[in-house]
């Protein structure tokens, strides 16, 4: 048995997809790894409270977008504007965007996001997935 690390849910799930049960272990460990680490994600959340993160203040209730290693990516007092920042500074060249949708946020919210994304994205498959987190609003991968 082997532990493939991950970062965050969403690089988990894109190594378990990229599991292949006709090689040896080490093979498929290595192969899960490689997609986990290529994939690029985020995850949304709002303030808890004022801070300063990476050099720049955030006000309780700003939506924050956070990179896999925690670092701020983008934040905005609107959601929808947040995560379009963060998205536009993800490396180009992905196809598809799966945008994990939390407990706490509704169907035709996270729709509404789904097709902001999908407007912005020309040419980027956009999937919406209920991932039911507790505390992101959306985990996002981009492959």
């Amino acid at each position: 048995m082997k532990v493939v690390p991950s970062r965050n849910p969403a690089e988990g799930v894109a190594a378990m997809l990229a599991l292949e049960f006709d090689v040896d272990l080490k093979t498929a460990v290595k192969a899960m790894a490689d997609t986990a680490e290529r994939i690029q994600t985020l995850q949304v959340t709002a303030a808890v409270r004022d801070a300063r993160m990476s050099r720049r203040r955030v006000k309780r209730g700003d939506y924050i977008v956070l990179g896999p290693s925690d670092g701020l990516v983008a934040a905005d007092r609107d959601e929808t504007v947040a995560v379009l920042a963060a998205v536009g500074k993800l490396r180009p060249g992905f196809e598809l965007l799966t945008l994990y949708r939390g407990r706490t946020v509704d169907e035709p919210a996270a729709q509404r996001m789904a097709d902001a994304l999908t407007a912005a994205l020309h040419g980027v498959e956009v999937e919406l997935v209920d991932g039911g987190q507790a505390h992101y609003d959306y985990v996002i991968a981009a492959e």
